[in-house]
C-alpha cells in the first residue's frame, strides 16, 4: 500500500453512542483521502482528492470506489451514481 501520513480524527456520536472514526490520509504523490477507515483501507463514506484536482464523494468498499457517488474529473465532465 502506498506511503502515507494518517491523522486521526475522533468523535462521539451521540446519538449512536458508538465512536467514528474518520481518518485523514496524505499520500506521499500529493492525493489525500478524508472518511472512515477499516483494516488499512477505505471503507464507508469518504472523499479522495487527487493531486490533479478531481474527487470522488461517495461509498468505499475495501478501498475501492463502491455504491453511490459523484466523481468530478479535472476537465470538469462529472459522474453522479
Amino acid at each position: 500500500y502506498r506511503k502515507a501520513i494518517q491523522m486521526n480524527l475522533y468523535w462521539a456520536a451521540e446519538r449512536r453512542r458508538r465512536k467514528t472514526w474518520i481518518r485523514f490520509v496524505l499520500f506521499a504523490n500529493g492525493d489525500l483521502y478524508v472518511g472512515k477507515y477499516e483494516q488499512g483501507a477505505p471503507e464507508g463514506y469518504g472523499e479522495y482528492y487527487w493531486d490533479s484536482g478531481a474527487f470522488y464523494r461517495g461509498q468505499f468498499l475495501s478501498g475501492m470506489r463502491h455504491g453511490k457517488g459523484i466523481w468530478r474529473m479535472i476537465h470538469g465532465d462529472r459522474y453522479d451514481g
